[in-house]
């Protein structure tokens, strides 16, 4: 289960990077709820400076960061095209 610092749902909101999926779970775009949760742990780790980057994690983190930021994108540019007439 992912939670958030406040202000942090809504900015993630705004900027199109969460989603909600048929479970009713709040996911990162692009991933599962169990790949939102290791990315959300993940990124705590480093922010915090106890990330291990020497197990394959890393390489885990920029995988799932990747496919989340093209889901994120390809939402983005959806929501930015002119409505159809």
């Amino acid at each position: 289960m992912l939670e958030f610092q406040p202000g942090a749902r809504a900015y993630l909101s705004q900027i199109r990077a969460l989603s909600t999926d048929t479970d009713g779970n709040d996911v990162f775009v692009g991933l599962t709820a169990t790949e939102s949760t290791w990315y959300a742990a993940y990124l705590e780790e480093s922010f915090t400076g106890i990330a291990d980057r020497s197990d394959g994690r890393q390489e885990r983190y920029l995988a799932l960061q990747d496919k989340h930021e093209e889901a994120r994108q390809a939402a983005l540019a959806l929501n930015d095209e002119p409505p159809s007439q």
